[in-house]
């Protein structure tokens, strides 16, 4: 109704500018102009009205359409909201991409198919490779001092040497203490310092360790280097991506739900 009468301002305001005119003229202010003004604003009014009419029924037909193509692919839906019940977001990827890869992909409406992707895009990368790769990086910037030897030269006869790059095995076996219990550490909000043990039980695990058994003197700065990591910028913004990425999905398994139960 408030679009009616915006469109139709000018019209009315029109009429009545015909009207002021034709009084500053003397032209005479008479039936057959107010007439003539009421009938421009009413056939205005009247041809805006059957628009407006035309189009509501056009987009009752087309959520109507929209409903029927649901209803018919509702077994499809409820498959999707099953696939979406997972904490792994991997696992999700794999059988998004999989389901765009199939058939049954244009049987889902269009909405729907956008949102999907955008989770794909989201959590494309394993959580674990992409956690680890953040931890590792994270090693390297805080223990790389503590690391001095970069490389290790070892005679294998007379005529070859063996260089080994200490510094990357080390880095690997630093994160290896503790890796492991990354996917705990994200899915159930644990401590590193739970996970990690007493700072004793460190030490002796380094010392049982190839290359870093030569810097046990260091395991406490290895130890609360690795316990900061959970405050650190790196895993932070990783934990806001994973949030956001959680968001879009918990977003559209509720509306899915929601969309079949407003149906019954």
């Amino acid at each position: 109704m408030k679009k009616i009468l915006i469109v139709s301002l000018p019209v009315i305001v029109m009429a009545i500018l015909m009207i002021i005119i034709a009084s500053y003229l003397k032209i005479g202010i008479n039936n057959e102009w107010v007439g003539f003004a009421g009938g421009l604003i009413g056939s205005f009014i009247g041809v805006f009205g059957v628009y407006w009419t035309m189009r509501e029924d056009q987009k009752k037909r087309e959520e109507e359409r929209k409903e029927d193509f649901f209803i018919k692919n509702i077994g499809l839906y409820t498959d999707i909201i099953y696939l979406l019940d997972s904490k792994d977001l991997h696992t999700i990827y794999q059988t998004m991409n999989d389901l765009k890869k199939s058939k049954e992909w244009y049987e889902i409406e269009k909405i729907t198919r956008v949102e999907i992707e955008k989770i794909i895009d989201k959590c494309r990368r394993s959580e674990v490779e992409e956690a680890e790769s953040i931890a590792r990086s994270y090693l390297i910037k805080s223990c790389g001092k503590i690391l001095i030897v970069k490389t290790q030269r070892t005679l294998i006869d007379e005529t070859s040497i063996e260089t080994k790059d200490v510094f990357e095995e080390a880095i690997d076996e630093l994160l290896g203490m503790w890796s492991g219990t990354l996917k705990d550490i994200i899915d159930y909000s644990l401590d590193i310092e739970d996970t990690l043990g007493n700072i004793e039980d460190f030490k002796r695990r380094i010392s049982l360790t190839k290359y870093l058994a030569a810097y046990k003197h260091k395991s406490e700065e290895f130890y609360y280097a690795i316990v900061d990591f959970q405050e650190s910028k790196e895993w932070l913004d990783y934990l806001d991506r994973r949030d956001i990425a959680l968001n879009n999905i918990n977003n559209l398994r509720k509306s899915l739900i929601d969309k079949i139960e407003n149906l019954q």
